[in-house]
């Protein structure tokens, strides 16, 4: 039996110490500044010691409705969109916090908030785990997949060598340890600023309206926002609030009223200016939509316009 005891303990050490090592290179050879992916986070991570008039920051009504290019013929000077689309606030924090430790300054963070990244457990994928497993070791990532995973997964992750790359082996296959990921000179987001703006014209949605569901604000995500306000602060970064126009066919309901008080009262709390276009006449401008909460091409370039003079006549 001691014997037994003495091989399984064996085992387990061997085992242990061949995660150990195999999380240890993953670790190497994936990190986000060595291994190219066909993606704006990594586009994001990778963006280093530039000098930005403004940046959007949020999910996909930052990432998809906001053109960079029209907002930088409203306001002067460059600007970057380092929203991501489906994010939470969390994954807008680490983001956001990787992006100043690279060098990068901003004199206005222009965000995007509403009840979809107030509530992000109603997401499908408000935090993109997977794509910062090479970062969990840090500290602070870790303090955010903390709070972002459940518990099971944050501690096996943490505590079980290699477990998180077994997790996602099909977003890290072998076949890529074989594989050359230089970094491309010139990416899709260098042109566009890293705005991705849909192109379909087309109302693809066109369901029957439904009252605006009961907004409940979560926990994590107030946490976070007050992250990335307290981070701005450090940096003397101005903040700009704003809520992107959705398809109205009638007028804004008690509860999307509601909304927009809360929100307000956030930006009141911390001096922050707020902006709110669910009651714009565009909300009431179906040709300007792709589906009931994201503009299409011509919608964006639109509201793009729009936002820009609200934050120009603002600072």
């Amino acid at each position: 039996m001691r014997f037994f005891i003495l091989k399984a303990f064996i085992f387990f050490i061997l085992i242990y110490a061949i995660g150990f090592i195999a999380e240890w290179y993953y670790d190497d050879y994936f990190h986000p500044g060595r291994f190219y992916r066909q993606n704006k986070i990594y586009w994001i991570l990778n963006k280093k010691q530039g000098d930005y008039n403004f940046a959007l920051l949020g999910s996909s009504r930052a990432a998809n409705v906001v053109d960079v290019n029209t907002l930088e013929r409203e306001i002067t000077g460059e600007g970057i969109n380092i929203a991501t689309s489906g994010s939470g606030l969390a994954e807008n924090y680490l983001l956001l916090k990787k992006f100043l430790e690279n060098q990068n300054k901003i004199k206005i963070l222009v965000i995007n908030v509403d009840e979809y990244n107030l509530q992000s457990s109603r997401m499908p994928y408000p935090f993109t785990d997977y794509l910062f497993l090479p970062l969990l070791k840090e500290k602070e990532i870790s303090d955010i997949y903390r709070d972002a995973v459940t518990s099971e997964k944050y501690f096996l992750w943490n505590y079980v060598p290699f477990s998180k790359y077994a997790e996602f082996n099909e977003k890290y296959p072998l076949e890529f340890l074989f594989k050359k990921s230089d970094f491309p000179k010139v990416l899709s987001w260098d042109t566009t600023g890293g705005s991705e703006i849909l192109r379909e014209d087309e109302f693809v949605n066109f369901e029957s309206i439904k009252k605006t569901e009961i907004f409940i604000p979560e926990k994590t995500d107030m946490l976070y926002l007050t992250k990335i306000i307290d981070l701005c602060n450090q940096h003397d970064i101005h903040i700009f609030l704003y809520s992107a126009p959705q398809y109205q066919v009638s007028g804004v309901d008690e509860e999307r009223k509601k909304i927009n008080t809360f929100i307000d009262s956030i930006a009141k709390k911390h001096s922050i200016p707020y902006c709110q276009f669910y009651s714009h006449p565009i909300c009431h401008d179906k040709n300007c939509f792709r589906d009931y909460t994201h503009l299409n091409y011509k919608g964006a370039l639109r509201f793009s316009t729009i936002l820009g003079e609200k934050i120009k006549d603002t600072f």
